[in-house]
């Protein structure tokens, strides 16, 4: 619809804006992240038949979290993947790391829970992206095997998710 194209657009240019400094950048992000667990975790549970904030409605097998609609879980969480890519890859402590892993599989697994297409497809993009800046970027060799094991851990989390019998289907339809 308009007015949500409208509003990314507002959110986009003061965005633009007021975060000039990459301190302040890395607080949005992290933000965004700490956001997304509750959000990916709830998907999680309401894919159990577990309806906290619409126990009015039947359970369904698209998840919405508390987003109230499949598509918009699936494009939120289709941009919160490459950003808990790139902290999990910049975080120096171990803490960090295990929580941004944590927030990066979860929103996975919420989003292939929302069974939509459009955004698995946004996700991947969004991932390879990542990956090709990091690659690019990230002359270390510690970076690149970083990035070998994201690639086989996303791939054994798909490859598994996509073995159920009502993941299969819908990407094949």
């Amino acid at each position: 619809p308009l007015h949500v194209c409208i509003s990314y657009l507002i959110v986009f240019f003061a965005a633009s804006n007021y975060l000039t400094d990459d301190a302040s950048r890395k607080k949005l992000i992290k933000g965004l992240l700490l956001v997304s667990l509750p959000v990916s975790a709830f998907a999680v549970v309401q894919s159990f038949g577990i309806g906290l904030f619409y126990p009015d409605r039947p359970a369904q097998l698209q998840v919405s979290s508390t987003l109230g609609n499949p598509i918009y879980a699936a494009s939120y969480l289709s941009l919160v993947v490459p950003l808990a890519l790139g902290v999990f890859m910049s975080s120096g402590n171990r803490r960090g790391k295990i929580l941004w892993a944590v927030a990066a599989v979860l929103a996975v697994i919420a989003l292939i829970l929302t069974y939509n297409r459009g955004g698995w497809l946004g996700a991947g993009a969004g991932v390879l992206a990542f990956l090709a800046l990091a690659l690019v970027t990230g002359a270390r060799r510690e970076r690149r095997r970083w990035v070998v094991f994201i690639v086989v851990t996303l791939a054994l989390v798909l490859f598994g998710l996509l073995s159920l019998q009502t993941v299969a289907p819908r990407t094949l339809s």
